[in-house]
């Protein structure tokens, strides 16, 4: 508390003075510490030390009530003191203690130096007790209110850095709508400042707002998009409104926005991320598969490129997903991008993104492609092998120089990201057919990673039957446990041309079809049946 008197330190000084001249005596106020914080007469000069004793000060501040001292260096509290039965520095003493929220924060030393005021004050005691007490409570007062002035201004401190800090735009506008405050995200977004727009009513810097909608109480839509113009620039902003009460009375309004292209991209950016598969959810024990796992986690820690390779449904985009989670770049975006899936003359817009005005049909303000909206991430380029000629050059000078031009666009963009690549056709015969350029092969096949078909695994099918079961009763909401011995062998003496998902499909057909608890094998696909059935007899016959 000793702070709390300093802080009004000029206060507590006038309040010692008024007493002193109100009541012509010696007046000493001090600190819960018995710190002098204010004094008069011979007292004055002592403000700012400590006191050296202070046994009847500390009394009244641990009893919390009124204490007269009438015969100094007599008195019975006065035994512990060294001038004990030899005191003459004051003629009596009027102790009462500054009270503030149950805890002594200090007191008030009325001083008697003469005999005609140790008189006065014991004669008029009560009538003295009631205005010292009520000084005394002036004063809590006043330590109460520069509490609360303190706390609100460290309150309005914090939220003024939190409102500075946060990626929303705020502008705050007073009940006549003029502007009160705007952060520097808002000014980014608008490119406006705090000096462009001090003193102007919202309605001159923004027309388009509906702030002064709120403020006079009308409904609008809390969450809307708004177009503004600002000079020249036009801003497309996702914009949220909130009225501001005093005492159920609209005293402003707030609007929160976003720039809605910022938005965009940062959804599109995460859009797909917020599951990365990891090692632990590839299923399997078999030694050929033990090594793929160990090879993928020597090879996540680095940054080199990496091809995928390997049969169609074997999971080449699980292992992609394991090399990001166990990467350095796991807490930033994974995007995939599906080189067959997509339109040849879409295609090099959706990898490297488009300036506006590119071409007929392009949106406002261009579009990011995959390849910027995964920096500092992983882009997962499936099908590397249906990528178009033409855009495999431009993939080569991504590569090379870690640098992408947009569509209609004349400005490099550096980029960070890995690149990991898969295929199920044969690279190395495209190239010799010129069908792949043989100097991205190259580039790509920094670290090459082969992934066992589920023929060259078939120890493992167990296992994954028991994980696709699981996964299949999740989907269908059944509850079969197992599968019959008869019905896994059968499984095991199929060739599964089809892989891992061939074998996640028979599953849920069986799953689906199966009333026990247990998949026979009456279950399984006709076809499966029907192919394990005709490679029995072929090797009967043999």
């Amino acid at each position: 508390m000793l702070s709390e008197m300093r802080d009004i330190q000029d206060f507590v000084q006038d309040i010692a003075e008024a007493i002193s001249a109100a009541l012509d005596m010696g007046v000493e106020i001090i600190d819960n510490e018995l710190l002098r914080i204010a004094g008069t007469g011979a007292s004055k000069s002592k403000v700012g030390t400590q006191m050296q004793m202070g046994h009847v000060c500390r009394h009244t501040l641990h009893y919390k009530k009124p204490f007269i001292l009438e015969t100094p260096g007599r008195d019975k509290i006065c035994e512990v003191c060294h001038l004990y039965g030899s005191c003459d520095i004051i003629k009596a003493g009027f102790f009462v203690p500054i009270i503030l929220g149950g805890v002594p924060v200090g007191l008030i030393n009325l001083i008697a130096f003469t005999e005609m005021q140790k008189d006065r004050l014991l004669k008029q005691e009560q009538t003295l007790l009631k205005y010292v007490s009520k000084m005394a409570e002036l004063l809590s007062s006043k330590i109460a209110e520069n509490r609360s002035t303190k706390q609100l201004k460290i309150t309005a401190d914090f939220v003024k850095t939190i409102i500075n800090s946060i990626e929303i735009g705020i502008i705050g506008v007073n009940a006549d709508g003029y502007i009160t405050q705007i952060n520097p995200t808002a000014g980014n977004i608008l490119g406006l400042s705090w000096a462009d727009i001090k003193g102007n009513n919202i309605k001159t810097v923004l027309p388009q707002s509906q702030l002064c909608k709120v403020i006079l109480g009308l409904e609008v839509d809390s969450e809307q998009v708004i177009t503004y113009q600002v000079g020249e620039r036009k801003v497309r902003v996702l914009s949220y409104l909130y009225p501001v009460y005093s005492d159920d009375v609209i005293t402003g309004a707030i609007e929160a926005f976003y720039n809605l292209a910022d938005v965009q991209m940062k959804a599109e950016r995460w859009e797909g991320t917020e599951h990365q598969s990891t090692l632990y959810e590839v299923i399997g024990e078999s030694e050929v598969l033990r090594e793929v796992k160990a090879r993928v986690m020597k090879v996540a820690q680095g940054s080199s490129t990496v091809l995928i390779q390997g049969e169609s449904g074997t999971g080449k985009e699980l292992f992609a997903r394991a090399i990001h989670a166990a990467s350095p770049r796991a807490n930033k975006p994974f995007k995939v991008i599906d080189c067959s899936a997509i339109p040849d003359n879409l295609l090099e817009s959706e990898l490297f993104g488009y300036d506006e005005g590119a071409f007929t049909g392009a949106k406002q303000g261009g579009k990011v492609g995959k390849f910027e909206l995964a920096n500092g991430g992983t882009v997962f380029l499936d099908e590397i092998g249906e990528l178009p000629l033409h855009l495999q050059a431009k993939l080569l000078r991504i590569l090379q120089n870690r640098t992408i031009e947009r569509v209609g666009g004349n400005k490099e963009i550096r980029i960070d990201v890995r690149i990991v690549a898969a295929t199920n056709r044969n690279i190395e015969r495209m190239v010799a057919q010129g069908e792949f350029r043989e100097d991205l092969y190259y580039r790509l096949n920094v670290i090459p990673l082969y992934i066992p078909s589920l023929r060259e695994r078939k120890e493992d099918i167990a296992l994954l039957v028991d994980y696709l079961i699981q996964k299949a009763n999740d989907f269908l909401n059944k509850t079969v446990k197992t599968i019959h011995p008869e019905a896994l062998e059968i499984l095991k003496s199929y060739s599964w041309p089809g892989n891992v998902r061939e074998l996640e499909n028979v599953i849920e057909y069986a799953c689906n079809f199966e009333q026990s608890l247990i998949i026979m094998p009456a279950s399984l696909p006709p076809r499966i049946l029907h192919v394990v059935n005709l490679d029995s007899r072929q090797l009967i016959t043999m």
